[in-house]
Order: structure tokens, then C-alpha cells, then sequence
């Protein structure tokens, strides 16, 4: 079966396919599931929210292809899943930090930080992701920014989370202004995510689109069915193993490489 591609840029012909992927998770029949930590949440989507996961969004352009150079500078940034946790040496075998094995020659910074999002602050006064991209040292020296995160924003009150990742994108944008935004969404590590994470990627996609930003969605690409547990998910924390984030790695180089074209 072929994979099934969520990237912006197939807005367009296939808006009406992403819609019905949305659709069909909003309103499946309700099952009994063994939920790993990551997936637990108790909050609600708020009544007030002004995007609904279960509405089409009217079809859009899609984002311009990015052009990079053949060994671009790179930042990833973004929650736990960015920081490697769950692997056996999140220093070297996080998703992050294994990329260049699949992109020769990218030459990439890892800002990663647990429990971070575009809402929620850590647990140890981390900061939101405005407040740790004020603090970060770089110069205006990457082609490419992947923000990837959301995770996390699925457990506090998501009301005002529109405005919270524009605040983030316009805050990268101002700091790194020669650079391109890549967005990547929330990640499950099984099959099973649940309707607050669904909701949270629905926001982000919306925002991208609504901006031109090229979008990924690990969500429905589905990069880890239920099945694929044993081989890729470190279960105790309910994030990727090390072979997990080298299958993230390869999953993520796959659609980089479908939006990057040569500079």
C-alpha cells in the first residue's frame, strides 16, 4: 500500500482526501485502547475554538517548493521528540541528530527541550517555544528551520493555540530571516492518537496552510501504526526508541526531499 503523503503541498486535488483522513479520526467509533503516556489526555477542545477538525478547509495554493543548497545549515527545533528522549543516547540518536545520515551533507543545530510547546511552558520552567527561541544565540545562519512540536499542547488549555503558534512563526521568522520554515506536526507512536493531538495537528496544518508554509503530519502519514510498537516505541516512556527515531529520521528525509528542490 502506498503511503499516504500529508504535506501542504498537495493542497488542491487532495484537500478533499486530508479532509475525509480528518473526518474519518474525528468521528471513528469509540474503542477500547491501551493509550501509552504521551497519548493520555483529559482536556477538552475548547468550545470557542474557531477551527474544527471535522471541517474542510477550503483549498488553497500551495506553499512554493524550498530551495536549498546542497549542504544547507539547518535548525530543528522542538519538544521531546526533537531532544531524542526515549532513545538509548538522545545526544546521538534522536531523529535530529541521525537526519544527516539520510541528507548528506545538511549540516544541522538541535534545539530540543521535553515537555515545551507552542502553549505549554515545561515542567521546570523550560518556557514556551516564543520564549526559547528569544533566548536561543544563534545568527541569521540557516537556509531552514524545521519547528516541530505540539505534542504537548494537547494536555494544557488549548484555547488561544492559533495565536500562540503565530507568535512562534513570527518570531522565527524575525530572527532567522534568511531562513525557511518547515512545520511538523504532532507525533504519535501508535495508531491511536486521540482527539485532543488530532485537534492540535488540525490547528497547525490549518495555520500553515492558511500561511503557505510546507506542513508534515506524522499523524496521517501514520509513521507508527500500532503494530510497529516492539521494533520502534521505548513503551515505558511512550516516546521512539533508538530504532524509532532512525525510522522518524527516514520518514522525515522522505518528505523534506519531495519539498526541496536544488538552489
Amino acid at each position: 500500500m502506498g503511503r499516504f503523503r500529508a504535506l501542504s503541498h498537495y493542497w488542491g486535488s487532495k484537500a478533499v482526501r486530508i479532509a475525509a483522513v480528518v473526518v474519518a479520526l474525528a468521528v471513528a467509533a469509540t474503542a477500547v485502547v491501551v493509550l501509552l503516556p504521551d497519548e493520555r489526555s483529559a482536556v477538552e477542545i475548547p468550545a470557542d475554538a474557531t477551527f474544527s477538525p471535522t471541517t474542510p478547509p477550503p483549498a488553497a495554493a500551495p506553499p512554493d517548493p524550498i530551495a536549498l543548497p546542497a549542504q544547507p545549515r539547518v535548525l530543528v527545533f522542538g519538544d521531546s521528540y526533537t531532544a531524542g528522549f526515549g532513545a538509548t543516547d538522545p545526544e546521538t540518536d534522536g531523529f535530529a541528530r541521525v537526519l544527516p545520515r539520510y541528507l548528506p551533507g545538511w549540516d544541522l543545530a538541535v534545539e530540543g527541550v521535553g515537555s515545551t510547546g507552542y502553549l505549554k511552558a515545561g515542567n521546570d520552567g523550560q518556557g514556551t517555544f516564543l520564549q526559547r527561541i528569544e533566548r536561543l544565540s544563534y545568527g541569521d545562519e540557516f537556509q531552514l528551520v524545521v519547528l516541530q512540536g505540539g505534542s504537548n499542547d494537547q494536555n494544557v488549555e488549548n484555547a488561544g493555540l492559533a495565536e500562540a503558534v503565530d507568535a512562534t512563526v513570527t518570531a522565527l521568522r524575525s530572527r532567522f530571516p534568511s531562513a525557511q520554515l518547515v512545520m511538523l506536526g504532532p507525533v504519535s507512536v501508535s495508531t491511536n492518537s486521540n482527539a485532543n493531538k488530532r485537534y492540535v495537528n488540525a490547528v497547525l496544518q490549518e495555520y500553515a496552510r492558511e500561511n503557505s508554509i510546507q506542513f508534515i503530519s506524522p499523524l496521517f502519514e501514520r509513521w507508527f501504526p500500532t503494530e510497529s510498537q516492539d521494533e520502534w516505541v521505548n513503551i515505558d516512556v511512550g516516546h521512539p526508541n533508538t530504532a524509532g527515531y532512525d525510522h522518524m529520521a527516514q520518514e522525515l528525509a522522505t518528505d523534506l526531499t519531495a519539498i526541496v528542490v536544488p538552489r
